[in-house]
């Protein structure tokens, strides 16, 4: 059996943070200042800029969950 790793999750404001010291200093900087995340992460990251911004930066993720039916839920 292999060991599983723990998947870690960051908030945004520390996206915008790890982003902005990545366009200074570039992504491989980044990951020997803050240990974390993976430069492929930071590319991801990277290309969600402008949605990262808008968000709210108390949350993780981008996810918004809309709802399937709209309709079923007003009749709900």
């Amino acid at each position: 059996m292999g060991s599983k790793e723990r998947r870690l999750s960051y908030s945004i404001a520390f996206k915008i943070e790890v982003m902005n010291y990545a366009e200074k200093h570039g992504n491989r900087a980044v990951e020997r200042c803050y240990g974390s995340p993976p430069t492929e992460m930071i590319q991801e990251w990277r290309k969600q800029r402008n949605n990262l911004i808008k968000a709210d930066k108390s949350k993780k993720t981008l996810r918004s969950c809309a709802p399937k039916r709209p309709k079923f839920e007003e009749y709900v």
